[in-house]
């Protein structure tokens, strides 16, 4: 065995031959600098040993407790999953801005026009009536097919009405009577009508050569024809008398 070690140490100290020379002192610097540093690091550790035993020990002891705690439910209290709270706040910010803010709602109507001569349009392409309210994130439409029913109010075929009219009235028979001039045959007048049947109404006519009565035949709301007779305020005779009237209203 002798022998053998000793082979062993020659070939280690060949091996170690090239650089004996060239680190040996820094080998004697990092020995010196340890034996030096030595009392100071183990006056540390001393120091130190205690604070860093308790810290590793109550580090594991916490650390595995908080890893096995579970929440449990009993009757006082109710374990809430993180996605849970994550809902429940959803929840109350949608509630505060129900409360902050009023619905919006808007309708969609069916247009139905009346013209000047009372005829009743509809819009055909439009048949159902809708409601749509947006509230917050709520965007609801509502919607109902209908049958659209047009209707206004036929006023009665027999009536009583107090009618004004601006008229204008023509004598044929004294326009040619010899002793009178062509002029006096026209006169301009007012007409006042009490009654109407349908489209026929009577008129009193009062004029500035004229005064009488007359019938007459409503051609559209305001105009109508008048056919009656009169007699002049100079002379008492009949005289068969035609006219237009415009009523005011």
């Amino acid at each position: 065995m002798e022998p053998e070690m000793q082979s062993k140490r020659t070939e280690l100290k060949k091996y170690l031959a090239p650089f004996t020379g060239r680190w040996e002192p820094l080998l004697l610097l990092g020995s010196l600098l340890m034996w030096r540093l030595f009392p100071v690091l183990d006056q540390v550790y001393r120091g130190l040993k205690h604070w860093i035993l308790s810290t590793f020990a109550i580090t594991l002891l916490f650390g595995h407790a908080t890893a096995k705690a579970q929440c449990v439910s009993d009757e006082t209290h109710q374990c809430v999953s993180n996605e849970s709270i994550a809902k429940i706040k959803l929840v109350l910010q949608e509630r505060a801005c129900l409360d902050a803010n009023k619905p919006e709602f808007t309708v969609n109507d069916i247009p139905i026009l009346v013209d000047r001569y009372g005829r009743v349009f509809v819009d055909s392409d439009k048949k159902s009536v809708g409601l749509r309210m947006k509230w917050c994130h709520y965007d609801v439409t509502a919607t109902r097919d209908v049958n659209v029913l047009a209707a206004r109010q036929v006023p009665p075929d027999f009536g009583f009405r107090l009618r004004l009219k601006l008229t204008g009235l023509a004598a044929p028979t004294e326009m040619f009577r010899k002793d009178q001039q062509f002029i006096d045959g026209v006169d301009l007048a007012a007409a006042i009508e009490p009654i109407y049947y349908r489209d026929f109404n009577l008129n009193a006519v009062v004029g500035l050569h004229l005064v009488g009565l007359a019938v007459g035949f409503d051609v559209t709301n305001t105009a109508t024809l008048l056919a009656g007779v009169t007699t002049p305020w100079s002379s008492f005779r009949v005289v068969p008398t035609v006219g237009l009237s415009l009523s005011l209203w």
